[in-house]
C-alpha cells in the first residue's frame, strides 16, 4: 500500500510544529521532537521507542513518531501507528490526520441530542391526567358537556416522530395506578386514511372504572399529513377525554 505516499507534503514538519504541542513532560520523548524538529531523524525515532510508555498514551506524540518513521521510509510502521492513533483517540486532531495520511475519508460529525426531551411539558387543561407534550403548540381545547357524557378534546401539534409522542404518553399514563390500558393500535410507517382526510398513525385507549358514579376514559392519538413519518414530522396530537356519569 503505497499510503498515497502518506501524503508526506500535507502533514510534515511545518504542519507538527505549528498545530501539535505534546503533552508529555520532559524526558526522552521531548527529545524525540527537539531531534525531529532539527531533522536528524534516527535519533528522534530512538527517542520515541525509548519513550513508548511514555507515548502511547498521547495522540501528539504518537503523531510525531508515525511521521518520523515516514520520514525513514518505515511506511509499515508508520501506518501501524497512524491506525493505532485512529482507533484509540478517533476524536483528537491527530486522528483527523492520520485519516488523512491513512487516505481515510473523514469521520462524520455526530447528531446533538435533542435538548427538548426527556422534560414533561405544561399541564394541559380539564384536569387532563397527562401533560403537554414537550414541545408542543396547544391548538385548540374544546368542552362539550352532555347529559350523560361529558367530552373534552385537545389539540396539540409537535414536531416529532408519532410513536416517540405514543411512547411518551404510554409512560406518562403508567404513573397512575387507577388507569389501566384499555386498547392500544401500535404506530403503523404506513398510516391508515380515514374518509374526512386523516392520515392516523397510532393510539392509545386507558380508561378508569375505580368509582361507582362515573366511568372515564382517555383517548390519545397521532397523526399527520406526512405519508412517511420521520423525526421531523409535524405531527398532530388529539387527547379525548370522556366522562361517563353512572345512574
Amino acid at each position: 500500500m503505497s499510503l498515497h505516499r502518506l501524503r508526506t507534503n500535507a502533514i510534515l514538519a511545518g504542519f507538527l510544529i505549528a498545530v501539535f504541542a505534546p503533552t508529555a513532560d520532559a524526558g526522552p520523548a521531548q527529545d524525540g521532537v527537539a531531534f525531529y524538529n532539527s531533522a536528524h531523524y534516527k535519533e528522534a525515532l530512538a527517542s520515541f521507542e525509548k519513550a513508548w510508555p511514555q507515548i502511547q498514551s498521547d495522540p501528539n506524540l504518537l503523531y510525531y513518531y508515525a511521521i518520523t518513521a515516514q520520514r525513514l521510509g518505515d511506511r509499515t510502521k508508520s501506518e501501524h501507528i497512524y491506525k493505532q492513533i485512529v482507533a484509540k483517540f478517533p476524536d483528537s486532531l491527530a486522528a483527523s490526520h492520520s485519516r488523512q495520511a491513512l487516505g481515510l475519508p473523514p469521520v462524520k460529525a455526530k447528531p446533538q441530542a435533542s435538548s427538548a426531551a426527556p422534560q414533561d411539558g405544561p399541564a394541559l387543561p380539564y384536569n387532563c391526567p397527562v401533560p403537554c407534550f414537550p414541545g408542543a403548540e396547544i391548538i385548540e381545547a374544546t368542552d362539550k358537556p352532555a347529559n350523560v357524557w361529558e367530552w373534552k378534546e385537545i389539540k396539540l401539534q409537535a414536531i416529532a416522530a408519532p410513536e416517540k409522542v405514543l411512547e411518551f404518553y404510554e409512560a406518562e399514563m403508567a404513573h397512575h395506578t387507577n388507569w389501566a390500558l384499555d386498547e392500544k393500535t401500535p404506530v403503523e410507517k404506513q398510516p391508515r386514511k380515514f374518509k374526512d382526510g386523516k392520515q392516523v398513525f397510532g393510539f392509545v385507549d386507558f380508561k378508569n372504572n375505580v368509582t361507582s358514579e362515573e366511568y372515564k376514559n382517555v383517548s390519545i392519538s397521532v397523526d399527520s399529513k406526512d405519508a412517511v413519518a420521520t423525526p421531523n414530522t409535524v405531527t398532530d396530537i388529539e387527547i379525548h377525554l370522556w366522562v361517563k356519569h353512572r345512574r
